[in-house]
């Protein structure tokens, strides 16, 4: 069974942004934002039948208001949203974020990064970093990007990610799932932003929907169970879902008034 997951991730790691079977009652992404206390933020449920909300955890002291930059003597703030994607999940997210930053009114580049030269880096006051997630952690482009952030720069990061793991909320094997193939995702944003002396700004994870190719071998080699088969694919193919997308606009907001630049 554990060779099975290991091919698995293999597979999936150089083919898909990865996707995350949602439970009931929870939210599609996770939120945190660095340094402060947890609190709860009320995200749509991905349900149309019920009308209830999930729970998506932030990290806040206090419910956040974003300043618009006028309210700031008129200054807005350099922002470069970069990701590495494979299927188009990632740079959704990357989009939804760069939207709500420019609705704030701040200066903001949406690219690839390998469309983003080294050189530019200093130019920008703030940084959002985002992967699809590899092997439990954040793909090998994502992490070469962060190795040429200059030591003690002056930029400010914070780091999304989409993957293919269960959410950690519910049973052990989801918790244990979760921990296994996404665990070291927030940690690497984290040691890259302490070992070059960086603030780090948060971190967000959502879901992503599988290629037709790893949707076959998760049904042949993965999740045979017939019931918990269909249960995870109706929920995997709707990944980026709007409340998803809606949730990465909450975390650019949250993270950009926690900041006040």
């Amino acid at each position: 069974m554990l060779a099975d997951w290991i091919s698995w991730w293999i597979i999936a790691s150089t083919t898909y942004e990865h996707c995350v079977a949602v439970s009931p009652g929870f939210a599609p992404s996770s939120v945190r934002l660095s340094g402060l206390d947890r609190m709860p933020i009320q995200v749509p449920s991905a349900s149309e039948d019920n009308g209830s909300t999930a729970e998506a955890s932030a990290l806040s002291a206090a419910p956040v208001h974003y300043r618009h930059p006028q309210e700031q003597g008129g200054r807005s703030v350099k922002i470069l949203v970069a990701y590495f994607s494979e299927t188009g999940n990632t740079k959704r997210i990357a989009t939804s974020i760069g939207e709500e930053a420019k609705a704030l009114a701040h200066k903001v580049r949406v690219a690839s990064i390998g469309d983003v030269d080294v050189d530019v880096l200093p130019s920008f006051e703030i940084v959002f970093l985002g992967s699809t997630c590899h092997s439990s952690d954040i793909a090998a482009p994502a992490k070469e990007f962060l190795a040429r952030i200059p030591a003690g720069s002056a930029l400010r990061l914070a780091g999304f990610v989409t993957h293919s793991t269960m959410m950690p909320e519910g049973t052990a094997w989801k918790k244990e799932m979760h921990e296994r193939w996404a665990g070291r995702c927030p940690g690497s944003f984290e040691d890259a932003c302490r070992e070059k002396g960086i603030e780090f700004l948060g971190f967000f994870s959502c879901q992503g929907a599988p290629s037709p190719e790893i949707e076959t071998f998760i049904r042949n080699s993965v999740i045979p169970d017939e019931k918990q088969w269909i249960t995870y694919i109706e929920d995997a193919r709707r990944h980026p879902t709007p409340e998803d997308l809606e949730a990465a606009r909450s975390f650019a907001r949250n993270v950009l008034a926690v900041c006040k630049p």
